[in-house]
């Protein structure tokens, strides 16, 4: 709560007014940084336009946001907390699936075709494990240089994206194995 306090730049005891739970802190949290660093309505502008440069934008823009490392720390606090509390992994997994639309309509832009649509669901897996493990990293290693790091994901995710719009065989080849790449949960 202190963390969540000194963030907001508010005393704990208006936090524990304004929201009647924990998981509605989470919830607000969780809703407000995505909301900002998903930035859906330039994303879905820039898709009708038929904007390819502000669509490649936005998806390095996603990827380098905002790496501060209380951010990367409150993250892992939720992620641990998803672990213990139902309505908290329900919230992340929703956070999830929302994320991983955008990044699907980014890319299925970006290279079109149903031909590609498995190669894309990889990228997307392949963008989603990398920008998790970022803020992890950095507990594990405060000296790395996170902000670079996040700059290279975001060069090697446009290279993979630039193939795939291509065609070239060493980005759109063969299936991973069963699993990878894809959402094993079921729908709702």
């Amino acid at each position: 709560m202190m963390q969540i306090s000194e963030e907001a730049g508010i005393k704990v005891g208006q936090i524990y007014r304004d929201f009647e739970c924990k998981e509605a802190i989470v919830a607000e949290i969780v809703r407000c940084d995505l909301d900002h660093f998903l930035d859906e309505s330039d994303l879905d502008c820039a898709i009708v336009r038929g904007d390819t440069a502000a669509v490649r934008q936005w998806v390095s823009d996603f990827v380098q946001h905002d790496r501060a490392p209380a951010k990367g720390q409150l993250l892992a606090q939720i992620v641990i907390e998803a672990t213990r509390n139902a309505e908290i992994a329900e919230l992340f997994q929703h956070t999830d699936k929302r994320i991983r639309c955008c990044l699907e309509r980014a890319l299925a832009h970006l290279a079109p075709g149903d031909t590609r649509s498995a190669a894309r669901s990889r990228l997307v897996e392949t963008i989603m494990v990398a920008l998790m493990g970022l803020p992890f990293r950095h507990i594990a290693a405060p000296n790395v240089d996170i902000e670079a790091a996040a700059a290279e994901i975001s060069r090697l995710v446009l290279r993979e994206v630039d193939g795939l719009r291509t065609g070239d065989p060493a980005f759109t080849g063969p299936a991973c194995p069963e699993g990878i790449g894809t959402d094993p949960s079921p729908s709702r």
